[in-house]
Protein backbone atom coordinates (compact mmCIF):
# COMPACT_ATOMS: atom_id res chain seq x y z
CA UNK A 1 0.00 0.00 0.00
CA UNK A 2 2.74 2.08 0.63
CA UNK A 3 5.23 1.66 -2.54
CA UNK A 4 4.88 4.72 -3.28
CA UNK A 5 5.85 6.44 0.02
CA UNK A 6 8.92 5.15 1.45
CA UNK A 7 8.50 7.18 4.18
CA UNK A 8 4.94 6.40 5.45
CA UNK A 9 4.48 5.10 8.78
CA UNK A 10 3.65 1.88 9.74
CA UNK A 11 -0.73 1.97 9.44
CA UNK A 12 -1.09 0.01 12.68
CA UNK A 13 1.11 2.44 14.49
CA UNK A 14 -0.84 5.02 13.08
CA UNK A 15 -4.33 3.66 14.63
CA UNK A 16 -2.79 3.31 18.07
CA UNK A 17 -2.21 6.65 18.61
CA UNK A 18 -5.78 7.64 17.88
CA UNK A 19 -7.06 8.72 21.63
CA UNK A 20 -10.84 9.07 22.46
CA UNK A 21 -13.46 11.85 21.35
CA UNK A 22 -11.80 11.53 17.59
CA UNK A 23 -13.97 11.05 14.80
CA UNK A 24 -11.81 9.90 11.85
CA UNK A 25 -12.54 9.15 8.40
CA UNK A 26 -11.20 6.65 6.38
CA UNK A 27 -10.20 6.66 2.68
CA UNK A 28 -9.43 3.16 0.83
CA UNK A 29 -9.45 1.27 -2.61
CA UNK A 30 -8.52 -2.32 -1.83
CA UNK A 31 -9.07 -4.47 0.95
CA UNK A 32 -5.68 -4.75 2.34
CA UNK A 33 -6.10 -0.56 2.80
CA UNK A 34 -9.27 -1.37 4.84
CA UNK A 35 -8.07 -4.31 6.86
CA UNK A 36 -5.16 -2.57 7.55
CA UNK A 37 -6.48 -0.58 9.51
CA UNK A 38 -9.65 -2.13 10.31
CA UNK A 39 -7.50 -5.14 12.34
CA UNK A 40 -5.15 -2.99 14.36
CA UNK A 41 -8.27 -0.62 15.41
CA UNK A 42 -10.50 -3.29 16.64
CA UNK A 43 -7.43 -5.51 18.37
CA UNK A 44 -6.16 -2.34 20.15
CA UNK A 45 -9.67 -1.21 21.59
CA UNK A 46 -9.99 -5.69 22.86
CA UNK A 47 -6.13 -4.78 24.62
CA UNK A 48 -7.11 -1.44 26.10
CA UNK A 49 -10.65 -3.53 27.62
CA UNK A 50 -13.00 -1.31 25.23
CA UNK A 51 -16.40 -2.22 24.10
CA UNK A 52 -16.02 -2.84 20.42
CA UNK A 53 -18.61 -2.72 17.36
CA UNK A 54 -17.92 -3.36 13.71
CA UNK A 55 -20.68 -2.33 11.85
CA UNK A 56 -19.27 -4.41 8.57
CA UNK A 57 -20.22 -5.01 4.93
CA UNK A 58 -22.17 -8.26 4.88
CA UNK A 59 -19.55 -9.35 1.73
CA UNK A 60 -16.40 -8.31 3.95
CA UNK A 61 -17.58 -9.77 7.45
CA UNK A 62 -16.39 -13.29 7.17
CA UNK A 63 -12.77 -12.43 5.27
CA UNK A 64 -12.31 -9.80 7.89
CA UNK A 65 -13.05 -12.71 11.24
CA UNK A 66 -10.36 -15.00 9.15
CA UNK A 67 -7.40 -12.11 8.63
CA UNK A 68 -8.37 -11.35 12.07
CA UNK A 69 -7.74 -15.10 13.19
CA UNK A 70 -4.22 -15.10 11.07
CA UNK A 71 -3.10 -12.10 12.95
CA UNK A 72 -3.73 -14.95 16.32
CA UNK A 73 -6.45 -12.15 17.47
CA UNK A 74 -9.24 -14.88 19.28
CA UNK A 75 -12.58 -12.93 17.58
CA UNK A 76 -14.15 -15.77 18.09
CA UNK A 77 -14.01 -15.44 22.40
CA UNK A 78 -14.48 -11.82 22.11
CA UNK A 79 -17.84 -12.30 20.37
CA UNK A 80 -18.83 -14.89 22.76
CA UNK A 81 -17.88 -12.25 26.13
CA UNK A 82 -19.78 -9.17 24.39
CA UNK A 83 -16.16 -7.68 23.94
CA UNK A 84 -16.85 -7.53 20.19
CA UNK A 85 -20.36 -7.26 18.49
CA UNK A 86 -20.01 -7.34 14.49
CA UNK A 87 -23.48 -6.05 12.50
CA UNK A 88 -23.70 -6.59 8.99
CA UNK A 89 -25.13 -3.45 7.54
CA UNK A 90 -27.25 -0.72 8.94
CA UNK A 91 -27.87 -2.38 13.06
CA UNK A 92 -31.44 -0.70 13.41
CA UNK A 93 -34.45 -1.97 11.90
CA UNK A 94 -36.75 -0.04 8.97
CA UNK A 95 -34.59 2.74 6.96
CA UNK A 96 -31.89 4.98 8.25
CA UNK A 97 -32.17 8.12 10.33
CA UNK A 98 -29.82 9.89 11.24
CA UNK A 99 -31.01 10.95 14.86
CA UNK A 100 -32.23 7.30 15.24
CA UNK A 101 -28.71 5.82 14.16
CA UNK A 102 -27.07 8.62 16.87
CA UNK A 103 -29.37 7.71 19.59
CA UNK A 104 -28.14 3.73 18.77
CA UNK A 105 -24.37 4.87 19.44
CA UNK A 106 -25.29 7.41 22.73
CA UNK A 107 -26.85 4.14 24.14
CA UNK A 108 -24.17 1.76 23.24
CA UNK A 109 -21.81 3.84 24.55
CA UNK A 110 -23.84 4.60 28.41
CA UNK A 111 -24.44 0.84 28.33
CA UNK A 112 -20.20 0.01 27.52
CA UNK A 113 -19.86 2.34 30.50
CA UNK A 114 -22.02 0.70 32.40
CA UNK A 115 -20.51 -2.74 31.75
CA UNK A 116 -17.36 -1.52 33.37
CA UNK A 117 -15.87 -1.51 29.50
CA UNK A 118 -13.47 1.66 29.79
CA UNK A 119 -14.79 3.53 26.01
CA UNK A 120 -16.89 2.57 23.53
CA UNK A 121 -14.85 2.10 19.83
CA UNK A 122 -16.72 1.74 16.63
CA UNK A 123 -15.69 0.88 13.12
CA UNK A 124 -18.15 1.65 10.73
CA UNK A 125 -17.99 0.37 7.39
CA UNK A 126 -20.23 2.83 5.54
CA UNK A 127 -21.10 1.29 2.15
CA UNK A 128 -24.54 0.18 3.95
CA UNK A 129 -25.37 3.32 3.22
CA UNK A 130 -26.00 3.01 -0.37
CA UNK A 131 -28.57 0.06 -0.14
CA UNK A 132 -30.61 2.05 2.92
CA UNK A 133 -30.25 5.64 1.68
CA UNK A 134 -30.75 7.47 -1.43
CA UNK A 135 -30.22 10.96 -0.02
CA UNK A 136 -26.49 11.50 1.08
CA UNK A 137 -27.66 15.02 2.69
CA UNK A 138 -28.90 12.47 5.57
CA UNK A 139 -25.68 10.67 5.88
CA UNK A 140 -23.94 14.01 5.53
CA UNK A 141 -26.35 15.41 8.46
CA UNK A 142 -25.02 11.85 10.32
CA UNK A 143 -21.79 12.72 10.26
CA UNK A 144 -22.02 16.18 11.79
CA UNK A 145 -24.04 15.14 14.60
CA UNK A 146 -21.11 12.35 15.18
CA UNK A 147 -18.85 14.88 15.87
CA UNK A 148 -21.13 16.42 18.69
CA UNK A 149 -21.59 12.78 20.13
CA UNK A 150 -17.88 12.01 20.45
CA UNK A 151 -17.27 15.36 22.92
CA UNK A 152 -20.07 13.92 25.80
CA UNK A 153 -19.05 9.84 26.36
CA UNK A 154 -16.02 8.19 26.39
CA UNK A 155 -16.21 6.86 22.32
CA UNK A 156 -14.12 7.16 19.37
CA UNK A 157 -15.13 6.09 16.07
CA UNK A 158 -13.51 5.47 12.47
CA UNK A 159 -15.64 5.58 9.01
CA UNK A 160 -14.58 4.07 6.36
CA UNK A 161 -15.34 4.85 2.85
CA UNK A 162 -14.92 2.78 -0.21
CA UNK A 163 -13.57 5.06 -3.05
CA UNK A 164 -15.13 2.74 -5.65
CA UNK A 165 -18.34 2.68 -4.64
CA UNK A 166 -18.91 6.72 -3.49
CA UNK A 167 -19.19 9.52 -6.14
CA UNK A 168 -16.91 12.39 -5.76
CA UNK A 169 -19.46 14.77 -4.49
CA UNK A 170 -20.64 12.65 -1.69
CA UNK A 171 -16.99 12.02 -0.76
CA UNK A 172 -15.95 15.52 -0.52
CA UNK A 173 -19.06 16.52 1.39
CA UNK A 174 -18.04 13.19 3.86
CA UNK A 175 -14.20 14.88 3.81
CA UNK A 176 -15.95 18.23 5.41
CA UNK A 177 -17.49 16.38 8.28
CA UNK A 178 -14.85 14.76 9.37
CA UNK A 179 -11.88 16.71 11.35
CA UNK A 180 -9.61 14.19 10.94
CA UNK A 181 -8.42 11.67 7.84
CA UNK A 182 -6.43 8.55 7.24
CA UNK A 183 -4.84 7.87 3.63
CA UNK A 184 -2.29 5.72 2.60
CA UNK A 185 -1.12 5.52 6.43
CA UNK A 186 -0.84 9.10 7.33
CA UNK A 187 -3.33 11.05 9.57
CA UNK A 188 -3.86 14.11 8.40
CA UNK A 189 -5.51 17.25 10.05
CA UNK A 190 -8.65 18.33 7.43
CA UNK A 191 -8.21 21.75 6.77
CA UNK A 192 -11.44 21.44 4.94
CA UNK A 193 -13.58 20.57 8.13
CA UNK A 194 -16.61 22.32 9.08
CA UNK A 195 -17.56 22.52 12.39
CA UNK A 196 -21.39 20.90 13.33
CA UNK A 197 -23.10 23.73 14.43
CA UNK A 198 -21.84 25.41 11.74
CA UNK A 199 -22.51 22.61 8.77
CA UNK A 200 -25.88 22.05 10.29
CA UNK A 201 -26.98 25.65 9.76
CA UNK A 202 -29.20 26.62 6.81
CA UNK A 203 -26.18 29.55 5.88
CA UNK A 204 -23.59 27.31 6.30
CA UNK A 205 -22.49 27.95 2.76
CA UNK A 206 -21.97 31.93 3.02
CA UNK A 207 -20.30 31.26 7.00
CA UNK A 208 -17.96 28.03 4.80
CA UNK A 209 -16.88 31.20 2.11
CA UNK A 210 -15.76 33.64 4.92
CA UNK A 211 -13.91 30.53 6.75
CA UNK A 212 -11.98 29.56 3.48
CA UNK A 213 -11.36 32.99 2.24
CA UNK A 214 -10.17 33.62 6.05
CA UNK A 215 -8.36 30.50 5.43
CA UNK A 216 -6.81 31.43 2.43
CA UNK A 217 -5.12 34.92 3.78
CA UNK A 218 -3.65 32.62 6.59
CA UNK A 219 -2.00 30.53 4.41
CA UNK A 220 -0.78 33.28 2.01
CA UNK A 221 0.69 34.95 5.28
CA UNK A 222 1.97 31.55 6.71
CA UNK A 223 3.61 31.15 3.23
CA UNK A 224 5.18 34.70 3.22
CA UNK A 225 6.88 34.06 6.83
CA UNK A 226 7.99 30.83 5.59
CA UNK A 227 9.71 32.56 2.78
CA UNK A 228 10.55 35.04 5.56
CA UNK A 229 12.09 32.43 7.75
CA UNK A 230 13.77 30.97 4.43
CA UNK A 231 15.63 34.21 3.65
CA UNK A 232 16.58 34.58 7.29
CA UNK A 233 17.63 30.98 7.25
CA UNK A 234 20.17 31.21 4.48
CA UNK A 235 21.38 34.58 5.67
CA UNK A 236 22.00 32.95 9.24
CA UNK A 237 24.14 30.12 7.23
CA UNK A 238 25.92 32.10 5.42
CA UNK A 239 26.45 34.52 8.20
CA UNK A 240 27.48 31.50 10.23
CA UNK A 241 30.04 30.75 7.57
CA UNK A 242 31.96 34.31 7.48
CA UNK A 243 32.20 33.38 11.40
CA UNK A 244 33.27 29.75 11.47
CA UNK A 245 35.99 30.76 9.69
CA UNK A 246 37.08 33.96 12.02
CA UNK A 247 36.56 31.35 14.44
CA UNK A 248 39.09 28.70 12.98
CA UNK A 249 41.16 31.66 12.45
CA UNK A 250 41.04 32.91 16.40
CA UNK A 251 41.84 29.44 17.05
CA UNK A 252 44.75 28.59 14.92
CA UNK A 253 46.47 32.03 16.38
CA UNK A 254 45.73 31.03 19.52
CA UNK A 255 46.74 27.67 19.25
CA UNK A 256 43.25 26.40 20.65
CA UNK A 257 41.27 24.21 19.97
CA UNK A 258 37.63 22.94 20.65
CA UNK A 259 36.17 19.70 20.64
CA UNK A 260 32.55 17.93 22.04
CA UNK A 261 31.24 14.69 22.50
CA UNK A 262 28.10 13.26 22.41
CA UNK A 263 27.85 10.98 25.74
CA UNK A 264 25.27 8.27 24.52
CA UNK A 265 26.18 7.97 20.37
CA UNK A 266 29.70 8.38 21.78
CA UNK A 267 29.97 10.19 18.81
CA UNK A 268 33.56 12.52 18.81
CA UNK A 269 34.31 16.19 17.02
CA UNK A 270 37.36 17.88 16.60
CA UNK A 271 38.10 20.79 15.09
CA UNK A 272 41.09 21.89 12.57
CA UNK A 273 43.37 23.19 15.08
CA UNK A 274 42.27 20.32 17.68
CA UNK A 275 43.85 17.80 15.09
CA UNK A 276 46.65 20.42 14.44
CA UNK A 277 47.93 20.13 18.08
CA UNK A 278 47.53 16.29 18.07
CA UNK A 279 49.36 16.04 14.80
CA UNK A 280 46.61 13.72 13.07
CA UNK A 281 44.95 13.88 9.88
CA UNK A 282 41.55 14.99 9.99
CA UNK A 283 40.57 12.36 6.69
CA UNK A 284 42.13 9.56 8.11
CA UNK A 285 42.01 9.92 11.75
CA UNK A 286 38.67 9.59 13.33
CA UNK A 287 38.88 10.69 17.58
CA UNK A 288 37.23 8.78 19.68
CA UNK A 289 37.83 8.54 23.63
CA UNK A 290 39.78 5.23 23.19
CA UNK A 291 42.28 6.82 20.99
CA UNK A 292 42.70 10.04 23.05
CA UNK A 293 43.71 8.30 26.02
CA UNK A 294 46.31 6.24 23.53
CA UNK A 295 48.04 9.91 23.57
CA UNK A 296 47.88 10.82 27.42
CA UNK A 297 51.01 10.47 29.10
CA UNK A 298 50.81 7.23 31.45
CA UNK A 299 51.63 8.87 34.35
CA UNK A 300 48.69 11.25 34.02
CA UNK A 301 46.27 9.27 32.60
CA UNK A 302 44.43 8.04 35.94
CA UNK A 303 44.22 11.64 36.75
CA UNK A 304 42.43 12.85 33.32
CA UNK A 305 39.45 10.19 33.54
CA UNK A 306 39.28 11.11 37.22
CA UNK A 307 38.94 14.50 36.20
CA UNK A 308 36.30 13.63 32.85
CA UNK A 309 34.31 11.54 35.31
CA UNK A 310 33.71 13.54 38.16
CA UNK A 311 32.83 16.28 35.47
CA UNK A 312 30.24 14.43 34.43
CA UNK A 313 28.16 15.35 37.99
CA UNK A 314 29.03 19.07 37.84
CA UNK A 315 27.59 22.43 36.59
CA UNK A 316 30.45 24.56 36.37
CA UNK A 317 33.17 24.53 33.96
CA UNK A 318 36.50 21.70 34.54
CA UNK A 319 40.17 22.63 33.49
CA UNK A 320 42.76 19.53 33.54
CA UNK A 321 46.62 19.95 32.70
CA UNK A 322 48.21 16.93 31.54
CA UNK A 323 50.70 15.72 28.91
CA UNK A 324 50.20 13.74 25.72
CA UNK A 325 53.26 11.74 23.75
CA UNK A 326 53.58 11.92 19.90
CA UNK A 327 54.28 8.86 18.12
CA UNK A 328 58.04 10.17 18.14
CA UNK A 329 58.49 10.76 21.82
CA UNK A 330 57.93 14.37 21.48
CA UNK A 331 56.00 15.44 24.96
CA UNK A 332 53.02 18.07 24.73
CA UNK A 333 51.77 19.63 27.63
CA UNK A 334 48.14 20.75 27.37
CA UNK A 335 45.65 22.38 28.84
CA UNK A 336 42.02 21.75 28.96
CA UNK A 337 38.69 23.26 30.19
CA UNK A 338 35.21 21.46 29.44
CA UNK A 339 31.65 21.21 30.59
CA UNK A 340 29.03 18.46 30.77
CA UNK A 341 25.82 19.52 29.52
CA UNK A 342 22.70 17.92 31.39
CA UNK A 343 18.78 17.05 30.02
CA UNK A 344 15.82 18.06 32.71
CA UNK A 345 16.43 15.00 34.87
CA UNK A 346 19.97 15.97 35.57
CA UNK A 347 21.61 13.07 32.85
CA UNK A 348 25.23 14.24 31.19
CA UNK A 349 24.04 14.55 27.54
CA UNK A 350 27.43 15.64 25.85
CA UNK A 351 30.64 17.43 27.00
CA UNK A 352 32.37 20.31 24.95
CA UNK A 353 34.95 22.30 25.47
CA UNK A 354 39.05 23.42 24.30
CA UNK A 355 42.19 22.08 24.50
CA UNK A 356 45.31 24.75 23.97
CA UNK A 357 49.15 23.48 23.36
CA UNK A 358 50.48 25.09 26.69
CA UNK A 359 54.13 23.73 26.32
CA UNK A 360 55.96 26.21 25.31
CA UNK A 361 54.50 28.65 28.24
CA UNK A 362 55.21 25.29 30.93
CA UNK A 363 58.89 25.17 29.86
CA UNK A 364 59.16 29.06 30.14
CA UNK A 365 57.47 29.06 33.45
CA UNK A 366 59.70 26.42 34.89
CA UNK A 367 62.71 28.24 33.48
CA UNK A 368 61.53 31.39 35.34
CA UNK A 369 60.81 29.27 38.37
CA UNK A 370 64.61 27.85 38.40
CA UNK A 371 65.67 31.49 37.81
CA UNK A 372 63.82 32.90 40.53
CA UNK A 373 65.01 29.80 42.54
CA UNK A 374 68.70 30.50 42.16
CA UNK A 375 68.02 34.27 42.79
CA UNK A 376 66.40 33.64 45.67
CA UNK A 377 68.97 31.30 46.62
CA UNK A 378 71.62 33.74 46.15
CA UNK A 379 69.94 36.28 48.11
CA UNK A 380 69.41 33.92 51.03
CA UNK A 381 73.36 33.32 51.10
CA UNK A 382 73.14 37.08 51.16
CA UNK A 383 71.45 37.36 53.73
CA UNK A 384 73.04 34.70 55.31
CA UNK A 385 76.71 36.20 54.87
CA UNK A 386 75.84 39.43 56.12
CA UNK A 387 74.17 38.32 58.97
CA UNK A 388 77.37 36.26 60.10
CA UNK A 389 79.31 39.51 59.39
CA UNK A 390 76.94 41.72 61.33
CA UNK A 391 77.27 38.96 64.23
CA UNK A 392 80.49 38.19 63.89
CA UNK A 393 82.57 41.32 62.87
CA UNK A 394 80.52 44.28 63.65
CA UNK A 395 78.54 42.96 66.48
CA UNK A 396 81.39 42.00 68.21
CA UNK A 397 83.03 45.33 67.46
CA UNK A 398 80.27 47.14 69.38
CA UNK A 399 80.16 44.56 72.00
CA UNK A 400 84.14 45.70 72.35
CA UNK A 401 83.64 48.90 72.77
CA UNK A 402 80.82 49.16 74.98
CA UNK A 403 83.13 47.28 76.90
CA UNK A 404 85.93 49.75 76.78
CA UNK A 405 83.50 52.28 77.27
CA UNK A 406 82.83 51.09 80.77
CA UNK A 407 86.12 50.97 81.42
CA UNK A 408 86.86 53.99 80.33
CA UNK A 409 84.59 55.92 82.73
CA UNK A 410 86.15 54.63 85.78
CA UNK A 411 89.19 57.25 84.78
CA UNK A 412 86.98 60.29 84.83
CA UNK A 413 86.90 61.08 88.55
CA UNK A 414 83.18 61.94 90.17
CA UNK A 415 83.64 65.25 90.11
CA UNK A 416 83.52 65.34 86.57
CA UNK A 417 79.68 64.90 86.23
CA UNK A 418 79.76 66.22 82.43
CA UNK A 419 82.10 64.15 81.05
CA UNK A 420 80.40 61.02 82.87
CA UNK A 421 77.21 62.06 81.81
CA UNK A 422 78.34 62.63 78.08
CA UNK A 423 80.48 58.79 78.53
CA UNK A 424 77.35 57.01 80.19
CA UNK A 425 75.08 57.97 76.68
CA UNK A 426 77.44 56.80 74.47
CA UNK A 427 77.68 53.73 76.35
CA UNK A 428 74.05 53.52 76.08
CA UNK A 429 73.82 54.96 72.43
CA UNK A 430 76.74 51.69 71.80
CA UNK A 431 74.20 49.32 73.72
CA UNK A 432 71.53 50.06 71.80
CA UNK A 433 73.30 49.87 68.58
CA UNK A 434 74.10 45.97 69.86
CA UNK A 435 70.86 45.04 70.01
CA UNK A 436 69.61 46.36 66.77
CA UNK A 437 72.65 44.18 65.18
CA UNK A 438 71.74 41.31 66.76
CA UNK A 439 67.98 42.18 65.89
CA UNK A 440 68.76 42.52 61.81
CA UNK A 441 71.46 39.80 62.00
CA UNK A 442 68.39 37.60 62.77
CA UNK A 443 66.05 38.95 60.71
CA UNK A 444 68.24 38.20 57.87
CA UNK A 445 69.09 35.10 58.98
CA UNK A 446 67.71 32.90 61.95
CA UNK A 447 70.52 30.83 63.17
CA UNK A 448 67.49 28.50 65.33
CA UNK A 449 65.96 27.25 61.76
CA UNK A 450 69.02 25.31 61.34
CA UNK A 451 68.78 24.55 64.80
CA UNK A 452 65.62 24.40 66.21
CA UNK A 453 63.52 24.22 62.95
CA UNK A 454 59.69 26.85 61.97
CA UNK A 455 58.90 26.41 65.39
CA UNK A 456 61.53 27.26 67.41
CA UNK A 457 62.44 29.89 64.97
CA UNK A 458 59.14 31.46 64.76
CA UNK A 459 59.04 31.58 68.54
CA UNK A 460 62.42 33.21 69.05
CA UNK A 461 61.42 35.75 65.91
CA UNK A 462 57.66 36.74 68.20
CA UNK A 463 60.17 37.38 71.19
CA UNK A 464 61.53 40.42 69.53
CA UNK A 465 58.62 41.05 66.96
CA UNK A 466 56.58 41.59 70.14
CA UNK A 467 58.74 43.51 72.16
CA UNK A 468 59.59 46.01 69.12
CA UNK A 469 55.70 46.25 67.71
CA UNK A 470 53.77 46.02 70.80
CA UNK A 471 51.62 43.75 68.96
CA UNK A 472 49.95 40.49 70.77
CA UNK A 473 51.04 37.72 68.58
CA UNK A 474 49.29 34.39 69.07
CA UNK A 475 51.13 31.25 68.32
CA UNK A 476 49.17 28.19 67.63
CA UNK A 477 50.81 24.75 66.22
CA UNK A 478 50.44 20.86 66.12
CA UNK A 479 52.78 18.48 67.78
CA UNK A 480 52.37 16.95 64.26
CA UNK A 481 54.59 19.42 62.77
CA UNK A 482 58.01 18.02 63.39
CA UNK A 483 60.91 19.46 61.08
CA UNK A 484 60.61 19.25 56.99
CA UNK A 485 62.92 19.88 54.16
CA UNK A 486 65.22 23.39 55.12
CA UNK A 487 63.28 24.71 51.35
CA UNK A 488 59.93 24.53 53.14
CA UNK A 489 61.09 26.00 56.59
CA UNK A 490 62.74 28.86 55.18
CA UNK A 491 59.59 29.36 52.46
CA UNK A 492 57.32 29.63 55.47
CA UNK A 493 59.67 31.86 58.17
CA UNK A 494 59.92 34.28 55.55
CA UNK A 495 55.80 34.59 55.12
CA UNK A 496 55.67 34.52 58.73
CA UNK A 497 58.19 37.72 58.41
CA UNK A 498 56.69 39.43 55.63
CA UNK A 499 53.01 38.79 56.91
CA UNK A 500 54.06 40.20 60.80
CA UNK A 501 55.80 43.19 58.65
CA UNK A 502 52.60 44.00 56.91
CA UNK A 503 50.21 44.11 60.22
CA UNK A 504 52.13 46.37 61.66
CA UNK A 505 53.04 48.98 58.96
CA UNK A 506 49.23 48.85 57.20
CA UNK A 507 46.61 46.95 59.39
CA UNK A 508 46.40 48.76 62.75
CA UNK A 509 45.49 45.88 64.26
CA UNK A 510 46.98 45.30 67.98
CA UNK A 511 46.56 41.28 67.76
CA UNK A 512 47.59 38.93 65.16
CA UNK A 513 47.71 34.83 65.66
CA UNK A 514 49.97 32.37 63.90
CA UNK A 515 48.51 28.86 62.95
CA UNK A 516 50.68 25.79 61.70
CA UNK A 517 49.03 22.72 61.12
CA UNK A 518 49.77 19.16 59.60
CA UNK A 519 48.46 15.98 57.86
CA UNK A 520 48.55 15.52 54.42
CA UNK A 521 49.65 19.11 53.94
CA UNK A 522 51.79 21.31 55.51
CA UNK A 523 49.49 24.81 56.50
CA UNK A 524 50.37 27.79 58.07
CA UNK A 525 47.95 31.21 58.70
CA UNK A 526 48.73 33.94 59.62
CA UNK A 527 45.49 36.14 60.69
CA UNK A 528 45.08 40.00 61.92
CA UNK A 529 41.87 40.96 64.00
CA UNK A 530 40.27 44.48 63.61
CA UNK A 531 38.17 45.74 66.00
CA UNK A 532 35.77 48.24 66.70
CA UNK A 533 34.03 50.10 63.32
CA UNK A 534 35.96 48.46 60.23
CA UNK A 535 34.90 52.10 58.27
CA UNK A 536 36.73 53.80 60.38
CA UNK A 537 39.80 51.71 60.46
CA UNK A 538 40.04 51.81 57.26
CA UNK A 539 39.71 55.65 56.86
CA UNK A 540 41.76 56.37 59.37
CA UNK A 541 44.67 53.99 57.59
CA UNK A 542 43.79 54.62 53.99
CA UNK A 543 44.52 51.17 53.26
CA UNK A 544 43.72 47.54 53.41
CA UNK A 545 45.38 45.46 56.23
CA UNK A 546 48.13 44.15 52.98
CA UNK A 547 49.74 45.99 50.16
CA UNK A 548 50.06 43.46 47.16
CA UNK A 549 54.04 44.82 46.59
CA UNK A 550 57.41 43.12 46.32
CA UNK A 551 56.81 41.47 49.38
CA UNK A 552 53.90 39.59 48.56
CA UNK A 553 55.43 38.67 45.07
CA UNK A 554 58.18 37.38 47.03
CA UNK A 555 56.08 34.97 49.08
CA UNK A 556 54.21 33.82 46.24
CA UNK A 557 57.75 33.19 44.30
CA UNK A 558 59.11 31.33 47.47
CA UNK A 559 55.87 29.50 48.21
CA UNK A 560 55.85 28.08 44.25
CA UNK A 561 59.20 27.17 44.31
CA UNK A 562 58.42 24.72 47.19
CA UNK A 563 54.89 23.58 45.19
CA UNK A 564 52.68 24.91 47.66
CA UNK A 565 49.72 27.69 47.15
CA UNK A 566 49.45 31.00 48.81
CA UNK A 567 46.24 32.25 49.60
CA UNK A 568 45.06 35.83 50.97
CA UNK A 569 41.45 36.41 52.04
CA UNK A 570 40.31 39.95 53.07
CA UNK A 571 37.27 40.54 55.01
CA UNK A 572 36.00 43.73 57.56
CA UNK A 573 37.15 42.06 60.01
CA UNK A 574 40.49 41.55 59.28
CA UNK A 575 43.41 39.45 56.41
CA UNK A 576 44.14 35.94 56.49
CA UNK A 577 47.15 34.26 54.90
CA UNK A 578 46.97 30.71 54.11
CA UNK A 579 49.82 28.74 52.78
CA UNK A 580 49.43 25.45 51.92
CA UNK A 581 51.94 22.71 51.07
CA UNK A 582 51.74 19.17 49.84
CA UNK A 583 53.48 16.78 51.98
CA UNK A 584 54.32 13.50 50.72
CA UNK A 585 56.66 10.74 52.18
CA UNK A 586 59.84 12.43 52.87
CA UNK A 587 58.50 15.41 50.77
CA UNK A 588 58.64 15.90 47.12
CA UNK A 589 58.15 19.25 45.19
CA UNK A 590 55.73 18.34 42.38
CA UNK A 591 56.33 20.19 39.16
CA UNK A 592 55.80 19.49 35.65
CA UNK A 593 57.89 17.33 33.34
CA UNK A 594 58.46 17.69 29.85
CA UNK A 595 60.11 14.49 28.92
Amino acid sequence: MNDNWPNAPDLAEVVGKIGLHQHLCLIYATQQEQFSAAIPFLNIGLERGEKCIYVADAKTTAALLNAMRTEGIDVDAAIRQGNLAITNGYPLPGNFVPDGMVDFLSESAQAARSAGYSALRVLGEMTWVSGTERRPERLIEFEAKVNDLLRDYHFLGVCQYDRRRFPPEVLLEILRTHPTVVYDAFVCENPYYVPPDEYLNPDHHEREIERMLARMREDTATKEKLRQSDQEQRHFAAQFERERTRLVEAQEVANIGSREAELESLNVIWSEQTHRIFETDPSRFEPTRPKFREFVHPEDLARVDAAFVASLDKRAPCAVEYRIVMPDGRVKILEERWKAFHDEEGKPLRVAGICRDVTERVRAEEKLRRLSGMLLGVQDEERRKIARDLHDSTGQNLVALATMLGQLRGYFPSKERKSRRLLSECKALVDRCIGEVRTLSYVLHPPALDQAGLIGAIREYLRGFIRRSGIHVEFEFSPRVGRTTREVELALFRVVQESLTNIQRHSGSQYAKIRIDRDSNLTLEISDYRSGDSSTLSRHTGRSAFQFGVGIRSMQERVNLIGGCLEIDTTDHGTVVRVTVPLGDGYEKTTHSTS
